[in-house]
């Protein structure tokens, strides 16, 4: 028999505390503050070193909910800490509902109830809303099979993103070593004789692409490459794209042949410009005017992986002009310095960090296919008729 209740009828929900700002504090010597940031991580990155507020503590395993913004929900698996403002926490009560229990349910509903949000550019949930949603509550007994099942799905997806974690710092440490740390150790290895610089200017040319739209795309045709996409589908190399043009279109526009670089030139924020992708296709794909392409006689690999190192966007930052987009010329990535060894090394180095890379594609695999079978499992266990 599975009894449905009303959630504050099976939880405890409080609602965050105005903390005084001026008593934050970066030091984890002292209590963690759980502000709307920290939500998603469960991991504070605030401390507070004021007085410790004991109605608005929270323990490991309480269930935490952003009610501003993206509506982040998480679980607190830290140690105790202090709930702020515009956080809530919710809690079972322990004679009718698990944690563990709420939390798996809560999952695909929370998507439901973000529909039912207020607020002009920053959405914001009500606590009518969250007060009012309706659980379904089989024995305890029944909540705790549950959740030893969907645990062990959950513990393993945690597992597999620490290891993508720790794959991506190993492969930007030695990337980042192999590139150099920054422009001033290449320019000294360059004066020992270690090294060989040069600008991109003097290894190749880039050439702008020509502009089409979203609206200009269709599902078969010509390959394309939109600047949006740079910074979310592509990585160190591609062969295939997900967006094509008409011929007719593609006919007036420009192409990167297989081989060249194309390297993204505008953006939200300057973090990701200058990123690049080394085209390896059969044939030429068409190029977006936001971005440039690369022709030259390196390792096209080579180049990108060095336009992903600490070393390539602490040279170009200084040429990125801030605005609502922020952009970078031809000239100014021209500019930038690289070093130039052998094409034997050149492969060497790629060899060195594709490695790194297969690795957390990999493990990223693992991670997609486990989070399918939680979602079947939840789906099925957390179906009540």
């Amino acid at each position: 028999m599975v009894e449905w209740k009303k959630l504050i009828q099976a939880a405890n929900v409080l609602y965050g505390y105005p903390f005084e700002s001026s008593l934050f504090s970066e030091d984890p010597i002292y209590i963690p503050l759980i502000r709307i940031r920290d939500v998603k991580p469960s991991q504070a990155s605030t401390f507070y070193s004021g007085e410790i507020l004991n109605d608005y503590v929270i323990t490991k395993g309480d269930i935490l909910v952003g009610m501003d913004g993206e509506f982040n929900l998480g679980k607190w698996n830290d140690r105790d800490g202090l709930l702020n403002q515009r956080v809530l926490k919710i809690s079972g009560k322990k004679d009718i509902c698990l944690n563990g229990y709420l939390f798996h349910y809560m999952g695909p509903v929370f998507k439901q109830i973000e529909k039912q949000t207020a607020g002009g550019s920053v959405k914001h949930l009500s606590a009518k809303v969250i007060n009012s949603i309706i659980i379904p509550l089989p024995s305890l007994e029944e909540q705790k099979r549950i959740v030893g099942i969907l645990d062990t799905f959950t513990d393993s997806i945690e597992n597999l993103k620490q290891q993508i974690a720790q794959r991506r710092k190993q492969y930007e440490h030695y990337r980042d070593q192999l590139y150099y740390a920054n422009k001033a150790d290449m320019l000294e290895a360059s004066k020992r004789g270690e090294a060989t610089v040069k600008s991109l200017d003097e290894l190749g040319t880039f050439t702008r692409g020509r502009r089409f739209v979203r609206t200009d795309i269709v599902t078969e045709g010509v390959p394309c490459i939109h600047y949006g996409d740079m910074y979310t589908y592509y990585g160190v190399s591609a062969e295939e794209t997900p967006t094509h043009l008409t011929k007719e279109l593609s006919s007036k526009l420009r192409f990167a042949k297989t081989g060249d670089v194309v390297i993204v030139a505008a953006g939200e924020n300057d973090l990701d410009i200058g990123v690049g992708v080394a085209w390896l296709g059969k044939e030429p794909v068409v190029v977006h005017d936001a971005c440039f392409i690369y022709e030259h006689k390196m390792n096209p690999k080579y180049l990108s992986h060095f336009m992903r190192s600490r070393n390539y966007h602490q040279q170009i930052r200084m040429g990125v002009v801030d605005g609502k987009i922020c952009s970078i010329s031809a000239k100014e990535l021209g500019r930038t310095l690289i070093p130039v060894p052998s094409l034997q090394e050149q492969q060497r180095i790629v060899s060195i960090l594709d490695t790194f890379e297969a690795s957390i594609s990999n493990l990223e695999a693992q991670l997609e296919q486990r989070q399918k079978q939680y979602e079947y499992y939840r789906n099925k266990l957390l179906t009540f008729e």
